[in-house]
């Protein structure tokens, strides 16, 4: 993944480099001001290829040396779902195609997974980002599979199913894998 709202000496040359070299950039949002600053730097600059590839990564109350724009934090289940609607239909109207991915953070992530899944986003899990099992309770996961397993019943039983790898390389892109 690679901020718009990193600074531009590193984003730039960075997401130039992977494309140049066949690798999709996921283009991390963790604020509405970010995808403003990914169109004007990457998209209209031509640098980003499509198609465009998403992840929106909010929700965690931080301060660790990024930019002012870099946080969005989310009090509360309707705070939540105004906020992600708001930056789906931002990355929309840029481009309706766009590959979108929400990574669920903080400790909403279990309702996070739910909405983007209903709102037949694309998903990213796991522990790197929130320990938490639920929102409103103290307990942990105890894995990255535990947490996985949990999404992978929510999206059954909204009608989903996970990707396979060469689903997700053609989804962004990129060629199959033998």
């Amino acid at each position: 993944p690679c901020a718009s709202g990193h600074p531009d000496a590193f984003m730039i040359p960075a997401v130039q480099a992977l494309e140049e070299h066949g690798v999709k950039p996921e283009i991390a949002i963790h604020s509405s001001g970010e995808i403003e600053l990914a169109k004007r730097k990457l998209i209209d600059t031509g640098i980003l290829k499509k198609p465009y590839n998403w992840i929106v990564l909010y929700g965690l109350p931080f301060d660790v040396g990024r930019t002012l724009i870099s946080g969005t934090w989310v009090s509360d289940a309707q705070d939540m779902s105004r906020h992600l609607f708001l930056m789906v239909d931002q990355i929309r109207k840029i481009d309706p195609d766009s590959v979108i991915t929400v990574c669920a953070a903080g400790r909403a992530s279990l309702y996070m997974t739910t909405l983007a899944t209903m709102m037949g986003l694309h998903i990213r899990v796991g522990t790197e980002d929130t320990p938490w099992k639920h929102p409103h309770r103290d307990e942990r996961l105890k894995s990255n599979l535990e947490m996985f397993g949990m999404a992978r019943d929510i999206a059954g039983l909204l009608g989903r199913t996970p990707a396979s790898a060469n689903q997700y390389r053609a989804l962004v892109g990129l060629p199959a894998k033998p």
